[in-house]
């Protein structure tokens, strides 16, 4: 099966705590198992959030999103402090 093919959007239902609006989710592949910059796409979220949101990221727009996935990664802000997650899913649809 190929994943990255199968599930584009990556979903994200977050309330962000913090003044930082910068998160990024990085992936490897089967083929690719190494973590860098090339493997991620950023987004942008609300700061110090009353409620959640969720987010939808394209993965597909990064050009080495394509076979297997084999790991993903949230890396939520660069500052101190908190964010609550209340899911992550990948889906076919935006």
């Amino acid at each position: 099966m190929n994943m990255a093919s199968s599930y584009r959007y990556m979903k994200i239902k977050l309330k962000n705590n913090t003044s930082d609006t910068g998160a990024k989710f990085f992936f490897t592949t089967t083929s690719n198992t190494a973590w860098n910059e090339a493997k991620s796409v950023t987004f942008t979220t609300g700061a110090s959030m009353s409620g959640y949101t969720e987010y939808t990221i394209d993965m597909g727009a990064n050009s080495l999103w394509t076979g297997t996935i084999k790991q993903l990664r949230f890396d939520p802000f660069s500052t101190t402090g908190t964010m609550n997650v209340d899911y992550i899913r990948l889906s076919n649809t935006p």
